[in-house]
């Protein structure tokens, strides 16, 4: 039967995936032992060495443990090895029971192996060299300790009982040694800092790979250490932010120097206001998700303030608002089951505002021209038929501008032009009606008394009423307006000779000149051609 045992806190950081975390150096201890096989010779004292466990941890070490290994507990293991090892300052894995060994490999074996062949010891046996590829990566800080008897019996054509050659990884020490002798050696040697691993080994145990005269598994000055790996813990426990993490700091550190902050945090497990905030923590909505719940809480007419993925203020404002009238808890924190319920919430809301939407655009928008257009707008501003009735207004706003410029036009007076203006002050047309009032209201300048080019270059053309008549005509339908078509090149008619010569790219000086005269006909031409 396996009994594995390590401190909560690691197997908190091991199941949230945080024992890669640089907070978690600290020294690592993995151990098994086992004693009764299924099918294999049994290992007398093979579980001993796990009574080191107490002095490695004095010193400092955490310790997972294990006494008789199966199959499946060798796997679970190898995992917490491989995931701890990059964090931790230096590594001892302790392996104590039966071994075989084939011409390339020794294997450390589970405690119900049943088949005996190659193959099976390979899949449900631990291969030692995977264990010292992981303590390759600690040169100098990793030990691997071995404990076995002295059995050496072949057991097929493949596999003999016992440790084979073993091709160490530079920078890694290898103990072997008896069950009893290995207890000794990691209680008196390796557990004691400053302690040299060959002073201490003596003949019962044997020591190759890294092994140099002085060398200790545990430094003797260690200044700073016991507060460097009480901060450790702590860090590891507030990354993790769990009860067991804290409890379990206190566990290992009860006068710590954080412990006063750590039974605080165990306390605050207990207020429904934290526990509703870890609720909705736990949830891990993305901003996204967030964004929607805030879009849903909007339709369903509680303001967020704002639809950032970001629960401020007033989003929490709009989730207490929402619980109390939904008969729930009143925390301003989201449960999975709320988060859901809005959601269903603002689906159906936003099917009935579809409904009613439809309704009025067919019942009270469409038909009823322009107010029918503003009433949709005002009640359905982002609507699905929002983009249809702005559209709509446009035209007949348009159509409506159009109108009143038409009359203004046809009564072509002063009154009938600041009547559009007053109507229509940004219509289409109202630059035009300004410059009609303007010209018409303020006084006419005289001639001047020595005529310019451009009115010299207008008289010798010899324009008579009828051709100017016939000009005012073709500048009218041109959309050019002259005022009265009377053959009296008035200010209206200045300003339209203006606006035409301007719009054709001729010098603009309200005067005709044969260049214009030219234009004029072409432009008739071609009018008539088309």
């Amino acid at each position: 039967m396996t009994v594995i045992r390590a401190s909560r806190l690691f197997v908190g950081a091991l199941s949230a995936g945080l024992c890669a975390a640089p907070a978690m150096a600290t020294d690592l201890a993995v151990m098994m032992g086992t004693s009764d096989y299924s099918e294999v010779a049994d290992v007398r004292g093979g579980t001993a060495v796990l009574d080191a466990r107490d002095a490695l941890e004095d010193a400092g070490v955490d310790v997972i443990d294990g006494a008789g290994v199966a199959s499946a507990g060798i796997d679970e293991f190898l995992a917490q090895l491989e995931q701890m090892a990059p964090s931790a300052d230096r590594i001892l894995v302790t392996l104590s029971g039966r071994f075989m060994s084939s011409a390339t490999e020794t294997y450390f074996l589970p405690a119900d192996l049943e088949d005996m062949r190659l193959g099976a010891v390979a899949e449900d046996g631990l291969a030692l060299s995977t264990v010292l590829a992981i303590l390759a990566q600690a040169p100098e800080n990793a030990l691997l300790v071995l404990a076995t008897d002295d059995r050496s019996d072949a057991t097929g054509p493949y596999l003999r009982e016992g440790l084979g050659d073993i091709d160490m990884p530079e920078g890694v020490t290898l103990a072997r040694g008896r069950p009893d002798a290995i207890e000794r050696f990691l209680r008196g040697t390796v557990a004691a800092p400053g302690v040299a691993l060959r002073a201490g080994a003596g003949d019962d145990v044997t020591l190759s790979g890294y092994a140099p005269e002085g060398h200790a598994f545990l430094p003797g000055a260690r200044g700073g250490g016991a507060a460097d790996r009480d901060d450790a813990y702590w860090d590891v426990a507030t990354d993790l932010d769990t009860r067991d993490a804290y409890e379990a700091y206190l566990d290992r550190y009860p006068e710590g120097r954080h412990a006063v902050d750590a039974r605080r945090r165990v306390a605050a497990f207990d207020d429904p206001a934290t526990q509703a905030e870890r609720t909705e923590t736990a949830l891990e909505l993305s901003q996204s998700e967030r964004q929607q719940v805030q879009r849903d809480l909007t339709v369903l007419g509680f303001d967020t303030r704002g639809v950032e993925g970001i629960f401020g203020p007033g989003t929490r404002s709009a989730i207490r608002n929402w619980q109390d009238s939904n008969d729930v808890q009143t925390t301003s924190y989201l449960t999975a089951p709320q988060v859901d319920r809005i959601a269903r919430q603002a689906e159906r809301r936003r099917d009935e505002r579809a409904r009613e939407e439809r309704r009025f655009w067919q019942n009270q928008a469409q038909g009823n021209g322009a107010e029918g257009m503003r009433a949709y707008l005002d009640r359905f501003p982002q609507g699905e038929y929002a983009g249809a009735a702005r559209a709509r207004l446009a035209e007949i706003e348009e159509n409506n501008d159009r109108a009143a410029w038409q009359r203004a036009q046809e009564q072509d007076t002063v009154a009938g032009y600041r009547g559009y203006l007053d109507r229509h002050p940004d219509g289409r047309f109202s630059e035009d009606a300004q410059e009609i009032v303007t010209a018409r209201t303020q006084p006419q300048q005289p001639e001047p008394q020595q005529p310019g080019p451009a009115q010299s270059a207008e008289a010798q053309l010899g324009l008579n009423t009828l051709s100017r008549r016939l000009m005012e005509e073709r500048l009218q339908s041109m959309g050019y307006n002259p005022g009265r078509v009377d053959g009296q090149f008035d200010g209206d008619a200045r300003r339209a000779i203006r606006n035409f010569q301007q719009q054709s790219g001729l010098p603009v000086t309200g005067y005709v000149s044969e260049a214009m005269v030219a234009r004029l006909l072409a432009e008739g031409l071609r009018s008539i051609l088309q």
